[in-house]
């Protein structure tokens, strides 16, 4: 059914205004509410909600004039000269400048881009181009020594090998982002490895961990893993049996190539490092069997280079042979090295061109096997060791450290420097906790201390100076993220970094100043000590001196009686 209405109204009565008038109001229609739908309807407070029917929006403009750029191409001699000037004789090139320099066109030209290039430069003061003025971290400008300083948990990375608990014995990061830890698993016990105990290590990474990326498999169970700085996909390891692996994520779990045991250490390798040569394949590793060898890993059948630790004769404290436990290399100086060994002395080592490589120096001070030795990456003449129940600070040119901790209750195990502030470092322990210790600010007691875990911790490896990684007996790796203050990650705030570096280095030369007065005055006490000995001694001599005429009276008188 279809209803049509047609409305007619004459053309002048369009457009007239309307003629509104007061009426009471009146009901039309009156909808009755149906019960079933009554008896569902839930009543509510009302609810004030507000809409903004504009969207807020922000524009930034910078009035910059556009510049287009285009390639092109020249045939470069000396200076860009034209083809007419000989570029071999002076004389033709100062033809060509003064009649150049006369010209109007060459003024010009000059005058004009003398004249942008001033409009730019004065830009550029006032405005920074390059600033991110929208960033959130770029933002902060607060003092990070203010803030209290604070670290977390991030993530914790499980031994997958099922049975027996394994250590994590030494972590590397990945050198180009830290995405990834290579992490060593083994068990450092004596004769304590049970048979069909899993000897694969394994690759993480950072962002997954759940099940590792990739596995590696040696021979024998790694004691200690480096990645290559120049060639992130091959590693490094050293074996319980005392052999050298070298692992290529590319080809596999397995070794690439290893070393022959005849030639390889007798004992466990501890430590590794790649040391600086042109083909980037050269390590060093140590052991407690006492040597120290040099490696190329293109051909791992013999060593380059064997050294034994044996002190020097004029060596006070030890004589013999000396086990190394840890390595410290810096590629600054790439000809020196040293080793931290398990009789508790720090031996400075350099290698010489037909001599091989040479005990220079040795330092004193711990009681035990020293398990980390680390160079301050701001001041490489400062170097940290720990060891026993201490970490100690030494000064490169005396044999005495400089600082030490205090002795803590529990026993040491790993350190290292921050790398991004001078005066923080970091110690594990055996009870299963980690110190932080800043020392511009603190030098009697750490200034943090974090409970990492239930079982002793192995070792410690950082990157950028805010990640730490923390291995522990369980076969547990925690990574940690650093708070803002702890690890000076502040956007275009680099003066605090540089004053606290002026600070941390007046504090070593000062007691560097100091050990040196205290070691002159305790060699000058020795030097009166020997004299006061040596008098007395004469003095004993003299009594029992005789000289040969009374020697002949004597024989002339026993003769007589005779």
């Amino acid at each position: 059914m279809q209803i049509n209405h047609e409305y007619k109204k004459k053309w002048r009565e369009f457009g007239r205004h309307c003629d509104f008038e007061t009426t009471d109001c009146e009901a039309i229609i009156d909808f009755k509410p149906n019960a079933e739908y009554q008896s569902k309807y839930i009543q509510r407070n009302p609810i004030h909600v507000g809409v903004q029917f504009v969207p807020e929006l922000s524009e930034h403009f910078v009035d910059m004039k556009t510049i287009e750029l285009k390639d092109s191409g020249m045939t470069h001699l000396e200076g860009g000269w034209p083809k007419e000037v000989d570029s071999t004789q002076a004389e033709s090139k100062n033809r060509y400048l003064k009649k150049a320099s006369n010209e109007e066109k060459v003024v010009k030209s000059s005058k004009t881009i003398g004249e942008l290039l001033e409009h730019y430069v004065k830009q550029n003061i006032a405005v920074d181009v390059y600033e991110n003025y929208f960033s959130t971290t770029a933002s902060v400008t607060e003092d990070y020594r203010n803030e209290a300083p604070s670290a977390k948990t991030i993530a914790v990375f499980k031994d997958p090998a099922v049975g027996y608990k394994r250590t994590a014995t030494h972590i590397s990061w990945l050198p180009t982002d830290g995405k990834k830890l290579a992490v060593a698993y083994s068990v450092l016990q004596f004769q304590q490895m049970p048979e069909g105990m899993s000897t694969d290590s394994y690759i993480w990474d950072v962002s997954n961990p759940n099940e590792p990326e990739q596995k590696l498999s040696p021979t024998s169970p790694l004691c200690c893993i480096e990645y290559n700085v120049k060639e992130t996909n091959t590693l490094i390891g050293g074996c319980y049996n005392g052999v050298v692996a070298l692992f290529d994520v590319r080809k596999g779990s397995s070794p690439a190539e290893t070393s022959s045991i005849k030639v390889s250490h007798r004992d466990p390798i501890y430590d590794i490092k790649w040391i600086q040569s042109k083909s980037s394949t050269v390590c060093l590793s140590t052991s407690t069997d006492g040597q120290c060898i040099i490696w190329d890993t293109r051909q791992l059948n013999e060593p380059v280079e064997a050294y034994q630790l044996i002190a020097p004769d004029n060596s006070p404290n030890f004589k013999g042979l000396m086990g190394g436990e840890s390595l410290c290399y810096d590629i600054t100086n790439p000809t020196k090295f040293m080793v931290g060994t398990e009789q508790g002395l720090i031996v400075s080592c350099a290698r010489r061109k037909n001599k091989g490589m040479q005990v220079e120096k040795m330092y004193h001070g711990h009681h035990g096997p020293i398990y980390s030795v680390h160079k301050n990456p701001f001041l490489p003449k400062f170097f940290l060791t720990v060891g026993d129940w201490s970490a100690k600070i030494y000064m490169e040119e005396l044999s005495q450290p400089i600082v030490s901790t205090r002795y803590h209750d529990s026993y040491l195990t790993n350190g290292c420097w921050s790398t991004s502030r001078p005066g923080v470092f970091f110690t594990t322990k055996k009870d299963g906790t980690m110190d932080v210790w800043d020392f511009l600010f603190k030098q009697s007691r750490p200034l943090l201390t974090l409970n990492i875990s239930n079982s002793a911790l192995q070792t410690i490896s950082m990157y950028n100076g805010r990640h730490l990684a923390v291995g522990g007996v369980d076969g547990t790796t925690s990574m940690i993220e650093l708070s803002d203050g702890l690890s000076g990650m502040q956007n275009n705030e680099r003066l605090p970094i540089t004053e606290e570096k002026n600070a941390i280095q007046a504090m070593f030369d000062r007691e560097t100043k100091r050990e040196k007065i205290l070691e002159e005055n305790k060699r000058e006490a020795l030097i009166a000590a020997k004299k006061r000995a040596d008098s007395k001694n004469s003095k004993k001599a003299d009594l029992f001196t005789i000289d040969e005429s009374d020697l002949k009276e004597l024989t002339e008188y026993f003769e007589g009686c005779l």
